[in-house]
């Protein structure tokens, strides 16, 4: 059987991939490619040689199907991530960081856990010296902006051992 002059599976064919092409182009909003999805498994029917019904079954089937299992599962994976789920480099803010370097509003790197980050202080008066003690204060870009950690507390002096 033909469509258009063509063989039917070229025509289904066809068709599922002018409709990726406008998913792809378009929005990524995923209603095309179910219903491409569904006019590939029209063309298989049409390869296998059967009428225009098994066809059309084929191809509204595998459309809703693709629509109803798929789609929710893509749109998942497309939304944005909550504003307040912390991931990748923000959840080091408030780690410690070790300057390599010293770090001042204009320059720096410094050791945050194993990896070694260009690091900038928040204003011209912090200036942190290399091997001092600093915190992650923010993530902006490529810079980390860190600024002195507070002195742990030191603690009574060792007591010294005594001799019998």
């Amino acid at each position: 059987m033909e469509i258009l002059g063509l063989d039917d599976w070229l025509s289904w064919f066809l068709l599922g991939m002018g409709l990726l092409i406008v998913e792809v182009t378009i929005a990524f909003t995923f209603y095309a490619a179910p219903i491409a999805l569904g006019a590939f498994a029209a063309a298989i029917v049409a390869a296998a040689g059967d009428a225009i019904e098994p066809q059309l079954i084929a191809f509204i089937l595998g459309s809703l199907l693709s629509l109803a299992i798929l789609r929710p599962i893509v749109r998942k994976h497309l939304q944005p991530p909550e504003p307040d789920k912390r991931s990748n480099v923000h959840v080091m803010i408030g780690h410690r960081a070790v300057p390599l370097e010293r770090v001042d509003i204009d320059a720096g790197t410094a050791k945050i856990g194993d990896d070694v980050w260009s690091a900038r202080t928040e204003s011209e008066q912090i200036v942190i010296e290399a091997g001092e003690r600093a915190e992650v204060v923010a993530v902006k870009g490529v810079f980390a902006y860190l600024k002195p950690s507070e002195p742990e507390p030191a603690n009574a002096a060792p007591e010294k051992e005594t001799e019998n």
